[in-house]
Order: structure tokens, then sequence, then C-alpha cells
């Protein structure tokens, strides 16, 4: 790096800092950054770090440890401001971000990424990360004028019931991954809801992040092809709730034509969102 470690500072995020980190987030993802939506509960969450990295007094990055629980921890919202990008920054947020994350006492840290941030993926395998699945981003927009007769294609052999199915599975919500080790899920998960029918079964729940977003946060195929009528009975579902749109981190053994036939859409190509996880002993800081 090109300034000394001496000048950085990495500590708490303070209310104080919100002007800083949104001009960082208004420069990332073309300005579709979810930081501003989260930045106020972030702050006040004491149970988790979120940490700015400053330098000369101001802060260029940021990022957030989440413990799940005693032992295993969440990495989010890694962030430089692009005018300090490559000088080192980047490593050093990682850096002092994963050794909170072990000061806390976490064993098993996961995050994750988008395919095209070759930097951050750089930076955690040479930090001892390892990648252990890919998941598909998709989306479906504007359900408001969405033509497709969701109604009509839930119908007939279809069941949901509000609460979590009992299983131990990877799931997700939003950019948010919940490992399948981790017992207590319902936090993560507003309003859910399991459907079942034509042999499979999904979970559904708001989106933590987007308040005009349903969430896919898990399902199970056996042929690996979510059927259209529990897609339909999802779209059914977020107009009922009154959001506007669908997403789903769809995992790598799925298939993605059940979604795309229905209008869902990928950001820039499919398997676009690796995960990365790391043991507290692989870890090289």
């Amino acid at each position: 790096m090109s300034s000394s470690a001496s000048t950085i500072r990495f500590r708490r995020v303070a209310p104080a800092d919100r002007d800083q980190l949104l001009d960082i987030a208004a420069r990332t993802w073309e300005g579709h950054d979810y930081l501003p939506q989260v930045f106020d509960t972030w702050v006040s969450d004491r149970r988790a770090f979120f940490g700015a990295l400053v330098q000369a007094g101001r802060v260029v990055g940021c990022g957030r440890v989440y413990p799940f629980d005693e032992k295993h921890g969440w990495l989010e919202g890694l962030r430089v401001h692009p005018d300090h990008q490559g000088h080192g920054l980047g490593r050093e947020v990682a850096r002092r971000v994963i050794a909170q994350a072990v000061s806390m006492g976490l064993r098993r840290l996961y995050f994750s990424t988008y395919f095209d941030n070759a930097s951050s993926m750089r930076i955690s395998e040479m930090l001892g990360f390892h990648r252990f699945t890919t998941c598909t981003n998709l989306d479906l927009r504007d359900l408001a004028d969405d033509t497709q007769d969701a109604e009509a294609s839930a119908a007939g052999g279809i069941e949901s019931r509000s609460g979590m199915p009992d299983i131990a599975a990877l799931m997700s919500n939003d950019w948010f991954f919940v490992p399948a080790e981790i017992r207590d899920r319902a936090r993560y998960f507003p309003r859910p809801l399991t459907v079942r029918g034509c042999g499979a079964e999904m979970l559904l729940a708001d989106n933590s992040k987007f308040p005009d977003h349903l969430e896919i946060a898990w399902m199970a195929a056996p042929d690996g092809r979510l059927p259209p009528p529990l897609i339909a009975a999802a779209v059914t579902e977020a107009r009922r709730r009154g959001h506007r749109h669908v997403h789903v981190m769809l995992p790598e053994d799925y298939a993605l034509e059940p979604f795309t036939a229905f209008g869902f859409r990928y950001f820039e190509q499919p398997h676009d969102v690796p995960l990365y996880t790391a043991r507290a002993e692989q870890l090289r800081l």
C-alpha cells in the first residue's frame, strides 16, 4: 500500500459518517448500491461490527462483520471510495474486516460477490478464502405491468402455509446467504411462506433490503427445475403483498429456463454470484 499503515484507522461507523458513506454508495454499482437502505440498521446493530476505514480524517472504505452465532460470520458491504482505489486499500479493508471477525471469536466466515469483481476475488483468495458455490442473480421487475395471468397459472395443486420448512440448507435473502449449519433462521426471512406443489417446494419471504421485493429464499425440486406453477405462485404472492419485484439467487444446479421463460432476467451473465468461505485457521492476514 502506498500510504503508511499508521495513517489508517479502522473504527466503528458512526451516524456522522452517513454523508461520506453515501457518497461511496452513489459511486458503486452505478448508484444502485444497497448501502443507503441498510445504513441506519447497520449503525445501530451493536452485535455486528460495521467498520470505517479512515485515512487522513476521511472515510475511504467500509465493511461489516455479522455474527450468525458464536462461531459463524458473514462479511458484507466491503467498499473503497473510487477515488482511492488502486492503492492497496481494498486489501486493507478486507484484512481489517477479517481480523475484526477473528477477534470476535468467529471460526468460519462467508461472503458473496459479483463475477466481475476480480479484485475482490483475488484478494479474498490471497487471504485464504475459497469459492464453494455460485448462484445466478435473477429479478422479475415491475409486476404491475406484467401481463402474465399468475393467478390462473398458480391455481390447482399448490399449497401454502405460513412459516419455514424445517431443513438445514443454504438459503438467501437478497445478497445475504444463511449457511446450512445456522439453526436460528427465522430472523432472516420476514413473513415466511412455504409453498408446495408439483413435487417441489419453495420458501418465500420479504426482501430484507428492498421493501418492494419478494424473495424466493430456497427451493427444492428433484430434477433441478422449479415448476412454472410455483414460480407463478411466487408472483401471485408478491402482488398480494403489494410488491413490484420478485428476486431469487438461483443455485448453480437449477435450470434457468423456467425463470427466464417467466420474464426473470440476470444482470450481465448467468452464474454471476460466487460464494466464498474460509475457516479461521486458513486465513493469511
